[in-house]
């Protein structure tokens, strides 16, 4: 089962908002960077706790 955070952070606040706005070069450079470190939370909740 996955684990959710209630609030995200700087890093997943630029997710969230390239995800929601369809800007697929964004999230890929987000991910990219920050996919080996513990810093970004992918599971992260948009501020409506919808999950992405």
């Amino acid at each position: 089962m996955r684990k959710f955070t209630q609030d995200a952070g700087l890093y997943e606040k630029q997710f969230l908002l390239s995800a929601e706005r369809g800007d697929l070069e964004s999230v890929r450079k987000l991910l990219e960077i920050y996919k080996s470190t513990r810093a970004f939370n992918i599971n992260c909740l948009d501020p409506l706790r919808r999950l992405l």
